[in-house]
């Protein structure tokens, strides 16, 4: 027999069997402890005692034959419920640690049985398969949150836009919860980002019953969001409890594939996570900003397992930008990381005016109201206490009660569960509302909460009651905040004696109206801004101009919000000005230089610099064409470590270990190449001491530290070596974006020059940067990937 014994502050655990903690042992059998009898196994093991008897708990306490006697033991025993708490905790954290164990050991038995099963069924009958698969979903596993819930309707797959509208960014919002299901923070999110311009992908937690990669459209009714969930072949999702194995991840991400690939986007911009449990896959998404949106103390939920707190700590070191919904909620992480905190609002254009369908008060009693969920960190007797002081009134509670004990609300006839709701009669019941409530227990979970509600409930003018905790203490003037049940009860009272106040209610709704949606989509977008800078790219030019339209398009089909394409010219002898200046007409983003005389590639490079205004620079040859996504692997390592100086592409031809080996024909294979090189080699840098300036990015302040290129390198050749060896002088480091691919006709602009002119400019330019650095290293190839 297993057991874990628990002896000071040290705790031993063999197996699962049973606990004892000091003189007692607590049996575990089928999941649950029960106390106050032997193990089983223990009876069976000493057959030879004879009968037990039981053990009172208070065996060693002997009549007290003094009052100093008494204390002494009073004093005792406070000390041993002391250690027992302590105890105790500690015996918690390890049944969590086993809860996590099992759970484990359960899905590595039960997931293999049923992908066969479900594998068989679909291949017998695909329409029976979807529907076994969709009543798993629901009755294999009790209380998975996409059990039974409201759905939206089939899209219209000729109605989804597909490619980028405007200047917005693509942003992929991972919901807590299904778009139809309850209208939360996540929901008003994407709606108020979509209004400022942004595409929002808003990905539904519980997959599609179908086949992994497939994608199901749903119809939100809002413009600029697209609402979709990926296939996974059947299998359910609890994010709460669902273990992220690596085929998992693998599946997801390439459903998140195909939903991008459907929508014509190579890759989102911006992935706002709204669960740990989404880690894993937001963090192998190529080119994405990852920010993780905190709303709630996960493991204050009874039902969550241990290993979301690991995941969250993960997801909270490496995302770009961390949020949280309160400040409890960012204090957990200040030794770790900054973290902003943009609280929740509310919908004020929705619950400020009252609505044509007021519920109104047919039997003339006011109502002290809440809705929202009730479960857990609901506070049951609160509300009880308060129907049987104000038995006059009808206490009207709107929510879902699972999770909840309401047995101390029955044989109360003034309370009334109303149920959840949809989201749109909310404001009905609202404003049918004399006092507004926010009962709750002061647990860890509430005390990092920010209740949305409050928000809504200000917004529609109506007096508030709440239960003091630091989010609701923090909106002192605007509701009133009680220390303890009887002064919930008072203020509830004073509430109802002040009746309608009508410079009270203007007061909350011109607070309120500061506290918006829209307020927080414009917080959001200011933090995720930061790594999206302006970026001015240097395109030099000379002659061939079919390759400098070919550059110049795939250039102006760049996604990157904040973009400056500076074309310079160097003399060229046919229509390439012309054809730059027609562009610069056509297109605000860029302008055209054109020299009289050719500079040669520093000089001509640095005149860019000097009239470009962007914080990262990017010199490109007009040999060169990029696919629509390629900035942000390009741009953001330099974002992410400060101590990177230059980064470069992996690129098709080139004399050093940037290139790789391509096997496309044409451009359509060539975006093709570069889509999936970026899903294959996401976030992945090769260090590296030299770098082709074919392209190559930089910060603005490392261009300030280095100096410009030397312009005493004829025409080209050794420069871009001659400036990565600088930049290394300065403590920076170089590396290659494997996950950026630059196609590059190697060579174009030289191939113009006399072979033995472009042989003495060679020479002459490897005698003075021999004569800077000491003897030249050639570049050498990568070794051959598998």
């Amino acid at each position: 027999m297993g057991f874990l014994k628990i002896q000071g502050n040290n705790t031993y655990y063999f197996g699962i069997d049973a606990i004892v903690v000091g003189s007692h042992t607590k049996c575990y059998d089928g999941g649950a402890i029960a106390s106050g009898r032997r193990c089983p196994q223990e009876a069976r093991r000493r057959p030879a005692e004879g009968p037990q008897k039981e053990r009172p708990v208070n065996q060693d306490l002997r009549p007290s034959p003094s009052v100093d006697d008494a204390e002494a033991d009073l004093v005792r025993l406070r000390q041993e419920l002391a250690l027992a708490q302590v105890r105790n905790a500690h015996a918690e954290a390890h049944v969590r640690d086993l809860e996590v164990a099992l759970e484990r050991e359960r899905l590595s038995v039960i997931r293999p049985i049923l992908r066969r099963f479900s594998r068989l069924v679909r291949r017998l009958a695909p329409k029976l398969g979807a529907a076994l698969a969709a009543a798993a979903r629901r009755r294999l596993l009790p209380g998975h949150p996409g059990a039974d819930r409201p759905t939206l309707p089939a899209l219209d797959l000729s109605r989804i836009e597909t490619g980028r509208t405007g200047g917005g960014l693509v942003i992929l919002l991972i919901g807590a919860v299904d778009w139809a299901f309850r209208i939360q923070r996540p929901q008003h999110l994407a709606r108020a980002l979509a209004r400022r311009g942004h595409r929002v992908i808003y990905l539904q937690p519980n997959p599609s019953p179908g086949a992994v990669a497939t994608v199901d459209w749903f119809d939100p009714g809002d413009p600029g969001v697209t609402v979709a969930a990926v296939g996974l072949g059947g299998r359910p999702l609890r994010p709460s409890r669902t273990l992220p194995d690596p085929e998992l991840v693998r599946d997801l991400r390439a459903g998140v594939s195909a939903l991008l690939d459907r929508l014509a986007l190579a890759a989102a911009d911006v992935v706002v996570v709204e669960h740990p449990f989404w880690a894993a896959l937001a963090l192998e998404l190529p080119g994405a900003v990852v920010v993780y949106d905190c709303l709630d103390l996960h493991l204050g939920f009874h039902d969550t397992a241990g290993w979301i707190d690991a995941e969250e700590r993960r997801l909270v070191a490496r995302a770009e930008l961390v949020v949280a919904t309160s400040q409890p909620l960012a204090d957990r992480f200040a030794g770790q990381r900054a973290v902003a905190v943009i609280r929740n609002a509310a919908a004020d254009q929705f619950f400020a005016p009252p609505p044509a369908d007021g519920r109104g008060r047919a039997d003339g009693r006011r109502i002290l109201g809440y809705y929202g969920a009730i479960a857990q960190w609901f506070d049951v007797a609160l509300v009880a206490m308060l129907a049987r002081s104000f038995p006059e009134c009808r206490v009207v509670l709107v929510g879902d009660t699972a999770g909840a004990d309401l047995a101390g609300l029955a044989g109360l006839p003034n309370v009334e569960l109303v149920g959840e709701l949809p989201f749109s009669t909310l404001p009905g019941h609202l404003h049918s509302f004399d006092v507004c409530l926010l009962p709750f227990l002061d647990t860890p979970l509430t005390r990092c909460t920010d209740a949305t509600k409050l928000y809504e409930y200000c917004a529609a003018g109506k007096p508030v009651v709440a239960t003091a905790l630091p989010e609701t203490r923090r909106l002192g003037e605007v509701i009133a905040v009680a220390e303890d049940r009887p002064d919930f009860v008072r203020l509830v009272g004073a509430a109802l004696a002040a009746g309608a106040d009508a410079a009270a209610a203007s007061r909350r709704r011109e607070w309120a109206a500061g506290e918006t949606w829209a307020v927080r989509a414009g917080a959001f977008e200011q933090s995720f801004r930061a790594w999206f800078p302006r970026v001015s790219v240097i395109v030099l030019c000379y002659n061939r101009l079919d390759l400098t339209e070919a550059c110049v398009t795939s250039l102006r089909n760049t996604a990157w919000p904040e973009l400056e394409i500076i074309l310079v010219d160097n003399a060229s002898a046919d229509a390439t000005p012309a054809f730059l200046a027609e562009t610069a007409a056509a297109d605000p983003r860029c302008r055209a230089l054109c020299h009289p005389g050719n500079l040669g590639f520093a000089a001509g490079m640095n005149s860019g610099v000097r009239v470009a205004d962007g914080e990262i620079l990017v010199l490109l040859n007009n040999d060169t064409v990029v696919p629509p996504d390629w900035l942000a692997p390009l741009v953001q390592p330099l974002l992410r470590d400060p101590r990177l100086g230059l980064v470069g592409p992996v690129t098709n031809a080139i004399d050093n270990e940037a290139r790789v080996e391509t096997a496309y024909r044409d451009p359509t294979g060539m975006l093709a190449f570069a889509r999936r090189r970026a899903w294959s080699h996401h976030r992945l840098l090769l260090p590296c001491d030299r770098l082709g300036f074919f392209c190559v990015a930089l910060r603005r302040q490392t261009w300030q530290a280095v100096g410009e290129l030397d312009e005493s390198f004829d025409v080209g050749y050794f420069e871009d070596d001659d400036y990565c060896l600088r930049v290394q002088a300065q403590g920076l480091s170089l590396a290659i974006a494997e996950g950026c691919f630059v196609h590059h006709a190697h060579g174009a602009a030289f191939a113009l020059l006399d072979p033995e002119r472009k042989a003495a400019i060679h020479q002459a330019n490897k005698r003075r940067f021999e004569a800077k650095w000491g003897p030249w290293r050639a570049h050498h190839s990568r070794a051959p990937e598998p």
